[in-house]
C-alpha cells in the first residue's frame, strides 16, 4: 500500500492519559470516529541483528527483533498501546478498508496521537487496496473447455507458494512469459496435468487482462468485525526477502522455533523479550544444493538450500525437536538445550514432509513424493515405512518408477501427468488422534485421507467429497479436521459416524493451506493465504472470526496454539520479497476474547452490568476470581431463580445465559478434562435399537414395571456386585434417569453433559454438551425415519433430539414459556410427536418479599419429533394479571402455577395423554390445579379434569412466613409424580395417580376420570406424600412415601413403601422406614430457595441424615421392588411380600473409574435402572437441603 500512504506530522496532545499507554484516535476527514481502523506501531531501527553470515545472524549470537504491535480502534475510534521499554521513535501506520493509509510518528509511548484518514475515491486505488482473494474470485476461466476443472487445478497447483492474483501476478505478461513461469512452478513442486500446462499460458493472459480492465466490478471489502477491537497482533521481523519462514513449533521452554526453508536455518525466538538465536541445520560435507531433487532453486539470487527445513514436532519425553528436511532421506533431531543436531538417515522414502509425535514418543511423518508414511521408533532407532495403497494399477506402476528414478538421482525430468496426478497422490498433512492413537494422513492430489492403526499396521483409505485435502488436525473428541485447499472449505470427518461435514469459509476464494485445533477450547484455526487473514472456527457454535494480518501478501502455512488460547503463525510467502515491506515475520495473534462467542458476549455483559458491584469489596459480593470457580448450574440458578434474579431481571434470557457461561468457563473446562482418558476404543458408531421401555416410565403408560429381559430376581439380589463407579465433577445432584439399551447406558448430568457409556466398563462412546444442566430424564425412541433418538430437555427449557448412535444433535427447540419455566419431567413420545411437560420454578422465588408473585404457569407442548416444530400447546391457566398487593407492598399476580412436573402418560387407544398438575401459586385458584387432566393427543384440548383438591394455593413463602404466602394458604398437595395408565388382570384400564397428600387415586379413563378407589397412606406435606410417582403391574400398585420431618401440629411422618391391590386399593403390605439414628434438630437443613444457596454446608454428608423417606419413584422388575431413599439407602424388596431382601448404602465415598472424587448422597426422582443382569443407581440430590452426591454406580450379578 506504499503508493496509497500519506505521511503526516503527528499531533501530540498533553492530555491526562495513563502513563503506561499511548493512545491513537482515528477519525474521518469530518472528524467522526472510525471504528476498526488497523493501527500498527513499530520502532524503526530498533532491531539488533548480526548479518555477517551471508546476510543472516551467525549462530551463537543473541539478536533482537523489536515487536511490531497491531490493534484495532474501538467504537470511539480509539486504540491504546502498552508502553515499550525500547528506545526510539514510534511509527504508527493506520489502515482502514476504503481509506488511504496514514503514517504518523511520535516521540514516545506517553502521548495521544490523532489521525484523520482520507477516503479512497479513485477506482484503481480502491481495487489495488483489496486483498488478492477478491481479485481471484473474479478470475475468469470460461476460455477453458471445463472452466470449473481448470480453475480447481489452477488453484491446487499454482497457489501453494504465493497469491496467484496479487499485484505481482496481475502484471501484464505474454504467453511465453507465462509458459516460463509455469515450467518453473512445475520444477518447484507443482504437479499440474500436461493439458493444464499446455492450455494455461494462452488462457491466463486474457483472463488477467480482463480482470485488470474490470477492476471496478470487484466484490466489496469483506468487512472487519467488532471482535477485532479486543485483538492484539504482534510481529517479529526475522530473515530477509530471500528467506521462507515455513513451519515452526512453540516449545515448552517458551521459545518459538521457526524454520527458514530456503536457508536451512532455525530461528529460536523468545516472544517475551524479542531475543533470538539462529541455528544452521547441518548437511553432509560436499553435498550439492537441492538434495535429492537437485538444485531446483538455483535461479534464486540467494539460497543456502541443502536440507529444506520443513515441519516440526516435539518429543513429549525429552523435549527435543524433530524436523523434516524435505530434500533428504532423513529426519533431524535438535536439542534446544544444547543446540546439538542428530541426523537419523533412512534407506527408503522421499520428501519427508509433515511430522507429528505420538504419546509413545514415536515420530510419524509423511513421505510426499514416494506416497508413504514413515514412523521412527526413538527407543529402537528404527524406521518403519507404510505404503499407502495406490489408486489403481497405473499408479501402482508409476510409483515404482518414481521411487526408482528418485533413488538413482534422475530428477531432471518427470513423467507426463494426467488430471488425476497419477503417481503423485502426495501424502501431505498428518496427525495423531488423542483418542485412540491412530495416525491420520491427508493426500493432497488423491482427494482422500488415510488412517493407520499402529496396533495392527492396517492402512485404510477414505475418499473425500472435496478437492485438495492438504493438512489435517484432530480435536479432543477424535474428529478429523481437514482443509480443502483448492475448494476453499473446512471439512470435518467423524470416524465414529464415518461422515464428512463441510463448512464454508468466511472469506471468498481462499485456499486454506493448514490448520490447527485448540482442543481445550474447541476452536479450529485456519491459515488463510489469499485474503491476508487467519480464521478461527468455534466448533460448538459453528461461528467464525476473521483476523486480518498487518501486511499485504501474507501467506501462512502453519499455526500453533499457545496455552492461553492465542496463536502463532508466520508469513511464509514465496518469494518473501513480495510481502509488503519485503520482510517475513513471526506473528502472534491474541484474540483478547474468550474463544466461545457466547462467552465473549458474557464477558462484555458482565463488564457492563455486574463488574461495578463485584469489583468493590464494600459490596461484599464475590469477586470475579471467585465467581469464575463456580459451576454453570450455580451461576445460572442464581441469575434465573436465585439471589441475583432481581439484579438480572432486565437482561434477556440469552444474556443471562451468556454471563453464566462466561463465569463458569474455567470450571467447565476442568469439568470435562477426564473424558478424553475414558473414551472407548474401537471404530464406528453405535447400533442401538430403541425399545418401548426406554424411558422414565419404562413404557408409554408410566407403569415402571418390567419383567422380561431382567435377570435380577428375589433369589439372587445378594449376588449383585459393584462393578464400577463414575463420578461427575462439580455435580451435587444426580436426577436425570438414564436409559439402558443394547449394552449402552445413556446418561445426562447436572453439568450439561450427555453420555453414551459402555455398560460393562463405563467407558465413553460419545459425549453431547447441552446448553445447561439436564433435569429431565432421557427418552430413547426411533422416529419414522429409522433413527434411534434421545429426547430430553435442559434447565433453561431447551428440548433436544440427539442421534443415539453418534451423539449428534438432530435439532433443538426452546420451550421456555416464561423466564422461570423449567422442564423437569421426561418427555413422552408417540408416533413422531413429543409431549413436553412444562413446569415453573417461580414457587421458590416467591420466598423473597420483594418478588411480585406470580405470573407463570405450566402446561404441555406437543412437538414434531422429526424437526422440533411446535404442533400445539396446552396451558394450565390463563395468563396472569395484577390482582392485588402483599403486606410488603409488592404486586400480586394471578392465576399462576398448576405446573406439570413430570412425565405425561400416553393412551394411544383413546387418543389421549394424561398429566398431573401442581398447586396454584397465587390467587385466584383454578380448576386445573392439583388435578389429573386428560388431553386430546391431536389438538391439546381438555377432554376431562379430575381435581383432587380445589383451592390449593401455596408457594415457598408459606414455609418461611413471608409476605407472598396467600391467605389462606393451601397444603401444596400437587401431583408431582407421573400419571400411570395400567391394564388390570381383568382387562380394565385404570389411571393411577399419587399425590403429595399421601393419597393414591384410581380413576376410570372411560368415565371422565371417575374415581374407582382412593387410598390415603400418609398425611403428606409439601415435600412428602407421594413425590415422584408409583409403579404398577396388572394386579399391584407399589407406592413410596417421602414424608420428611416437619414442625406441624398433629403431623406424624410415615415414610415407607407400600403395595396396593390394583383393583380395590387395599393394602397388600407395608414397609415403614425409620431414621435409625439420633438426629440433632439443630442440624436441620434449610428448605426452599434458601437451601439452594447453601452450596457448601459444613457437613454435606452427616452420619445421621435429616431426610430418610422414599421420595424417588419405585421400580418393579422381575419380582423385585427397587426403592431409593433420601438418606442414600437403596432398598430391594420382594414385590409380593414386601420382605426387605437387601439394603445398599450409597451415602459414602467411592473409587471411580474416571479418577474424580465420588460420593453418594440422597436418592431422589427415580434412582434405579435395571437391564439384564445389571443395575444402575444414581446417588446424590442436594437441591433442597438433601445430601448431595455425584456418582453413577454400576452393579452386576456375579457369576456363580
Amino acid at each position: 500500500m506504499a503508493s496509497n500512504t500519506l505521511r503526516i506530522v503527528a499531533v501530540l496532545l498533553l492530555m491526562p492519559l495513563p502513563l503506561w499507554a499511548a493512545t491513537v484516535t482515528v477519525t474521518n476527514v469530518d472528524g467522526e470516529p472510525l471504528e476498526l481502523a488497523m493501527v500498527t506501531r513499530s520502532i524503526p531501527g530498533a532491531d539488533v541483528a548480526d548479518t555477517s553470515d551471508n546476510g543472516y545472524p551467525r549462530p551463537g549470537l543473541v539478536n533482537t527483533a523489536a515487536p511490531q504491535h497491531t490493534r484495532f480502534t474501538d467504537i470511539d475510534g480509539r486504540v491504546s498501546f502498552d508502553a515499550l521499554d525500547v528506545d526510539g521513535e514510534r511509527r504508527y501506520r493506520v489502515r482502514r478498508q476504503g481509506y488511504r493509509d496514514a503514517v504518523v510518528t511520535g516521540a514516545d509511548d506517553v502521548a495521544e496521537v490523532r489521525v484523520r484518514l482520507e477516503p479512497l475515491t479513485d477506482p484503481i486505488e480502491i481495487a489495488a487496496s483489496k486483498p488478492a482473494n477478491l481479485w481471484l474470485s473474479q478470475l475468469d476461466f470460461s476460455w477453458a473447455d471445463e472452466p470449473a476443472v481448470y480453475r480447481e487445478h489452477f488453484l491446487r497447483h499454482c497457489g501453494f507458494c504465493h497469491q496467484p492474483a496479487s499485484a505481482f501476478m496481475r502484471t501484464a505478461r505474454t504467453g511465453e512469459q507465462w509458459a516460463d513461469i509455469i515450467e518453473r512452478m512445475q520444477m518447484y513442486g507443482a504437479m499440474a496435468s500436461e493439458d493444464l500446462v499446455d492450455d494455461l499460458p494462452a488462457g491466463i493472459v486474457g483472463a488477467f487482462e480482463q480482470l485488470v480492465e474490470q477492476h471496478a466490478s470487484l466484490p466489496d471489502f469483506e468487512a472487519w468485525q467488532p471482535h477485532l477491537a479486543s485483538a492484539t497482533i504482534t510481529e517479529w521481523p526475522i530473515g530477509d526477502g530471500f528467506s521462507q519462514m515455513h513451519d515452526f513449533i512453540l516449545h515448552p521452554n517458551g521459545k518459538v522455533y521457526v524454520g527458514d526453508n530456503l536457508m536451512d536455518r532455525i530461528y529460536a525466538l523468545d516472544p517475551a523479550t524479542g531475543e533470538y538465536e539462529v541455528f544452521k541445520v547441518p548437511h553432509d560435507e560436499g553435498a550439492k544444493p537441492g538434495g535429492i531433487l537437485g538444485n531446483r532453486m538455483g535461479t534464486d539470487p540467494k539460497t543456502d538450500y541443502y536440507m529444506g527445513v520443513h515441519s516440526f514436532a516435539i518429543s513429549p519425553v525429552v523435549g527435543h525437536i524433530f524436523l523434516t528436511p524435505s530434500m533428504q532421506q532423513e529426519i533431524v533431531e535438535f536439542d534446544p538445550g544444547t543446540g546439538v543436531f542428530t541426523r537419523h538417515k533412512m534407506d527408503e522414502g522421499f520428501y519427508p514432509h509433515t511430522i507429528r509425535i505420538d504419546a509413545e514418543d514415536r515420530v510419524w511423518f509423511t513421505l510426499a513424493l514416494s506416497s508413504q508414511v514413515a514412523m521412527f521408533d526413538r527407543a529402537a532407532k528404527e524406521f518403519t515405512v507404510y505404503d499407502i495403497p495406490a489408486r489403481g494399477m497405473l499408479e501402482w506402476a508409476a510409483l515404482r518408477v518414481i521411487r526408482f528414478r528418485l533413488g538413482n538421482g534422475f530428477v531432471d525430468s518427470r513423467p507426463d501427468l494426467d488430471w488425476e496426478t497419477t503417481g503423485f497422490p502426495m501424502p501431505y498433512g498428518i496427525d495423531v488422534s488423542p483418542v485412540d492413537g491412530r495416525v491420520w494422513i491427508a493426500r493432497l492430489y488423491a482427494d482422500d485421507i488415510a488412517v493407520i492403526d499402529p496396533g495392527t499396521d492396517e492402512v485404510t483409505v477414505i475418499e473425500t467429497p472435496f478437492h485438495g485435502p492438504r493438512r489435517l488436525r484432530i480435536d479432543a473428541a477424535g474428529n478429523v479436521w481437514i482443509v480443502a485447499f483448492s475448494d476453499g472449505q473446512l471439512a470435518m470427518y467423524d470416524p465414529v459416524a464415518t461422515q464428512f461435514e463441510l463448512f464454508a469459509l468466511p472469506v471468498v476464494s481462499e485456499t486454506p493451506y493448514a490448520l490447527n485445533v485448540d482442543r481445550e477450547r474447541g476452536v479450529v484455526w485456519v491459515n488463510g493465504n489469499q485474503s491476508d487473514t487467519i480464521m478461527s472456527f468455534h466448533i460448538e457454535t459453528e461461528t467464525w472470526r476473521v483476523y486480518p494480518m498487518p501486511r499485504q501478501r501474507t501467506f501462512t502455512r502453519d499455526i500453533e496454539v499457545a496455552e492461553d488460547g492465542s496463536v502463532y503463525t508466520s508469513n511464509s510467502h514465496f518469494p518473501s520479497w513480495m510481502i509488503e515491506g519485503g520482510q517475513p515475520t513471526l506473528i502472534h495473534v491474541d484474540p483478547g476474547l474468550p474463544a466461545d462467542p457466547i462467552e465473549a458476549l458474557g464477558a462484555s455483559l458482565y463488564e457492563q452490568h455486574c463488574n461495578e458491584c463485584h469489583a468493590l469489596p464494600e459490596m461484599k459480593a464475590p469477586e470475579l476470581a471467585t465467581l469464575k470457580q463456580m459451576p454453570f448450574s450455580r451461576v445460572a440458578r442464581s441469575l434465573e431463580f436465585g439471589v441475583m434474579m432481581q439484579q438480572a431481571a432486565h437482561l434477556a434470557s440469552d444474556d443471562r445465559y451468556a454471563i453464566a457461561k462466561y463465569l463458569s468457563s474455567a470450571n467447565t473446562q476442568a469439568r470435562d478434562e477426564w473424558i478424553a482418558g475414558q473414551v472407548c476404543g474401537g471404530d464406528g458408531e453405535l447400533s442401538v435399537s430403541a425399545g418401548p421401555e426406554d424411558n422414565w416410565g419404562f413404557g408409554s403408560g408410566n407403569r415402571r414395571s418390567i419383567d422380561a429381559g431382567v435377570g435380577i430376581a428375589p433369589g439372587n439380589v445378594d449376588d449383585l456386585e459393584l462393578r464400577w463407579a463414575l463420578a461427575i465433577p462439580g455435580a451435587t445432584e444426580m436426577r436425570s434417569q438414564p436409559v439402558a439399551a443394547d449394552g449402552v447406558l445413556f446418561m445426562a448430568t447436572a453439568n450439561g453433559n450427555v453420555f453414551a457409556l459402555d455398560q460393562a466398563s463405563g467407558c465413553v462412546h460419545w459425549r453431547f454438551a447441552a446448553n445447561s444442566p439436564v433435569r429431565s430424564s432421557l427418552n430413547l425412541d426411533t422416529t419414522s425415519d429409522g433413527k434411534p433418538t434421545l429426547f430430553f430437555a435442559d434447565d433453561l427449557g431447551t428440548v433436544y433430539a440427539v442421534n443415539a448412535n453418534n451423539g449428534r444433535m438432530r435439532w433443538s427447540s426452546s420451550q421456555r414459556w416464561f423466564a422461570v419455566s423449567v422442564i423437569s419431567g421426561s418427555l413422552a413420545f408417540h408416533d413422531d410427536v413429543l409431549y413436553v411437560p412444562i413446569s415453573t420454578f417461580e414457587t421458590a422465588l416467591a420466598g423473597v418479599d420483594a418478588y411480585p408473585c406470580c405470573r407463570s404457569h405450566g402446561g404441555v407442548a406437543a412437538i414434531d419429533a422429526l424437526n422440533g416444530e411446535l404442533l400445539w400447546k396446552y396451558e394450565t391457566t390463563a395468563h396472569a394479571v395484577k390482582v392485588g398487593r402483599t403486606s410488603a407492598g409488592t404486586d400480586t399476580w394471578g392465576p399462576s402455577g398448576a405446573a406439570v412436573w413430570t412425565t405425561p402418560a400416553i393412551d394411544a387407544e383413546r387418543g389421549r395423554i394424561y398429566i398431573g398438575t401442581a398447586q396454584n401459586m397465587s390467587p385466584p385458584a383454578t380448576h386445573t390445579s392439583d388435578a389429573v387432566i386428560a388431553l386430546d393427543m391431536a389438538t391439546g384440548e381438555e377432554v376431562w379434569v379430575y381435581q383432587a383438591l380445589a383451592g390449593d394455593i401455596w408457594n415457598v413463602a408459606c414455609h418461611l412466613g413471608r409476605a407472598n404466602c396467600p391467605d389462606p394458604a393451601g397444603p401444596d398437595f400437587d401431583f408431582g409424580g407421573g400419571i400411570t395408565l395400567v391394564t388390570g388382570s381383568s382387562g380394565r384400564d385404570i389411571i393411577v395417580a399419587g399425590q403429595k397428600s399421601g393419597q393414591v387415586h384410581a380413576l376410570d379413563p372411560d368415565r371422565s376420570g371417575a374415581v374407582i378407589w382412593q387410598r390415603r397412606l400418609s398425611q403428606g406435606t409439601s415435600n412428602g406424600g407421594i413425590h415422584w410417582g408409583v409403579a404398577a403391574s396388572s394386579d399391584t400398585v407399589w407406592v413410596t412415601i417421602a414424608d420428611p420431618p416437619r414442625q406441624r401440629d398433629g403431623y406424624v411422618p410415615k415414610p415407607g413403601i407400600h403395595a396396593l391391590d390394583l383393583a380395590t386399593g387395599q393394602v397388600r403390605w407395608s414397609q415403614l422406614v425409620e431414621r435409625g439414628c439420633d438426629f440433632d434438630p439443630a442440624a436441620s437443613p434449610r428448605i426452599g430457595l434458601v437451601a439452594m444457596q447453601d452450596t457448601a454446608p459444613e457437613d454435606r454428608w452427616p452420619d445421621c441424615s435429616f431426610y430418610y423417606g422414599h421420595s424417588a419413584a419405585p421400580l418393579q422388575a422381575n419380582g423385585v421392588v427397587y426403592a431409593g431413599a433420601l438418606d442414600g439407602r437403596l432398598r430391594l424388596l420382594d414385590a409380593d411380600t414386601g420382605e426387605i431382601l437387601r439394603v445398599i448404602e450409597t451415602n459414602r465415598e467411592f473409587d471411580t473409574i474416571n479418577g474424580i472424587a465420588g460420593h453418594g448422597g440422597a436418592i431422589d426422582l427415580s434412582g434405579v435402572v435395571v437391564d439384564g443382569d445389571r443395575m444402575f443407581v444414581y446417588s446424590g440430590y442436594g437441591m433442597f437441603g438433601q445430601m448431595p452426591g455425584n456418582v453413577l454406580l454400576a452393579w452386576e450379578l456375579r457369576s456363580r
